[in-house]
């Protein structure tokens, strides 16, 4: 349960997407961790952009069925 290199950690899944007042927040569920978090859309686009994506286009498919 050690950050990666530079402090960073693996995300292991987006569990959540909702708004927070006129922001993008997301839970995460890191690696090697139970506890789940919360970060906003801004920072997660930056460092796993196409897990952010996927998890989208994931909601707007299900909503459509």
């Amino acid at each position: 349960k050690q950050p990666l290199k530079d402090g960073y950690y693996n995300v292991d899944e987006l569990v959540d997407r909702y708004k927070k007042g006129n922001r993008i927040v997301f839970k995460v569920r890191w690696s090697g961790y139970d506890k789940l978090t919360e970060v906003y859309r801004t920072s997660l686009i930056k460092d796993v952009p196409e897990m952010v994506k996927e998890f989208e286009r994931s909601m707007k498919r299900q909503r459509i069925m």
